[in-house]
This record gives structure tokens, sequence and C-alpha cells, in this order.
């Protein structure tokens, strides 16, 4: 058998951490913004005749004043903010929803990130007050030697099997690595 770790696309959001089933009901804020911020956007899109590119460019870029591509970037912040509502973690600030380009944006559009990321690995693996975790201890320890440095000494299926001495706590390289891979998805 093999003890390399794999993808599944079939499992992979079994250990995601959604928010309370509450929070994703149809009648809920979620859906009543979520909606909306469609129905905005493929009007725009319809009556300009443009696709996602071009409008999300626009909605992108800072320089762009257009009322129109404004009131949909608010709309675009306020899902941000329903999102973290769901979460109950309503005092993470929103960053503006456009490309930063000064020093400060672009500090708080990477605190917003980390913030989020590092709250999500705490909700799934159980890390922290009122927290608790219903993966296997193996997830953990996978995950834990897949982001530990290779040593010349031990094997793949070694590392991947390895003990850890607190498989709660995250390796020193596991922002560095984080930050990796959540570009690469």
């Amino acid at each position: 058998m093999r003890t390399a770790l794999r993808y599944s696309a079939s499992d992979c959001f079994d250990t995601f951490p959604f928010p309370a089933v509450e929070a994703l009901a149809p009648t809920g804020d979620l859906e009543a913004i979520g909606t909306r911020l469609y129905e905005t956007r493929a009007r725009l899109m319809a009556e300009r005749n443009q696709g996602l590119t071009t409008t999300y460019n626009q909605l992108k870029d800072p320089a762009c004043d257009d009322p129109d591509i404004l009131a949909l970037r608010r709309l675009h912040e306020d899902l941000d903010r329903a999102v973290l509502a769901a979460y109950a973690w309503p005092d993470i600030p929103v960053p503006a929803y456009e490309t930063p380009t000064t020093p400060a944006a672009r500090a708080a559009q990477e605190a917003f990130e980390d913030e989020i990321i590092d709250r999500l690995f705490a909700t799934t693996f159980g890390v922290g007050a009122g927290t608790s975790s219903s993966l296997p201890m193996f997830s953990t320890m996978t995950l834990h030697a897949s982001c530990a440095p290779p040593s010349s000494k031990t094997s793949n299926s070694e590392r991947a099997t390895s003990s850890v001495s607190n498989p709660w706590q995250k390796p020193p390289s596991w922002r560095s690595r984080r930050r990796a891979l959540v570009w690469r998805i």
C-alpha cells in the first residue's frame, strides 16, 4: 500500500470547516447577499455587453470610479462580512475589494487572508478555546509530517507516519508553506 499523500476530489470538502447549518439556510443572510450580488453583476454585464474578466478587472482596479462598479465592489465587501458573520468572526476587518496598491493596503489584505486561513486551520483541527475536532488523528499527523522539512535520514513513508510531539502545534514553517499552497489553489 502506498503511503504518499493524495488528492481526492470527492473527499476534499469532507474536512472543510463550513459555518453552522443555520447560516447556510436558503432564507439566511448569505443567500440574500449572494443573490443580490449575482443579480447585480449579471445585470451590469448584460447592460454593458461584457464578460466576467472585464467586469472583475474593473472591479479590482482601485482607480475605477464608475458608480456601478463601486456598488458591485460594496456588495462583495458585504458578502465578505456576511461570510465572516456566518463563522461568528465579525471582529475581522474586511479590506477594500480592490487590488492593493499601497503598503498599508497590501498589509491589510495580507492580514485579512492570514487571519481567515489561521482560523479555518484552528477550526478544522480543533485548536483554540471552544473548538473541537472530528478529524482522525492520522489526518493531523500526516498534515504536519508533510509540512515538516525533509530529513536526509528519513524516507517519505517514515515522515508521513512519524509522530509529532504536539499534533495541534503548527510547525514553524506552516505560514510560509500555507501561503504557497493558497496561491497554487
